[in-house]
């Protein structure tokens, strides 16, 4: 029997290790965009995304590379799970920038 479409939905989205309940905000997935702060599993301070300018799907949080969808691209490499993603006010709370990086300032 074919399961509906939220019981694949939620399946899909624990097999993809988020974890935590901001990155799953009923059936929502995260989407990653550039300069979006979030948290990742074990580190104590939110880290920034930046999406790799070769290619837009990849994005590069702290020396780890994770795909639009926040899932790693790289398993064997060990990237810890996005715990949550923030919002524009909570990183602005926490004295974030929320202006986007301007591309001189990034380097991979």
């Amino acid at each position: 029997m074919r399961k509906s479409w939220p019981e694949r939905r939620t399946r899909r989205i624990v097999a993809g290790r988020l974890a935590g309940p901001a990155a799953i905000i009923g059936l929502m997935t995260i989407r990653l965009y550039d300069s979006a702060w979030v948290r990742l599993q074990d580190f104590d301070a939110p880290q920034q995304a930046h999406k790799d300018q070769s290619n837009p799907a990849v994005f590069h949080i702290g020396s780890f590379r994770y795909d639009i969808d926040g899932k790693p691209l790289d398993p064997a490499q060990g990237a810890p799970a996005i715990t949550e993603m923030l919002s524009m006010q909570a990183a602005r709370e926490l004295g974030l920038s929320t202006q986007y990086a301007l591309r001189s300032d990034v380097r991979f």
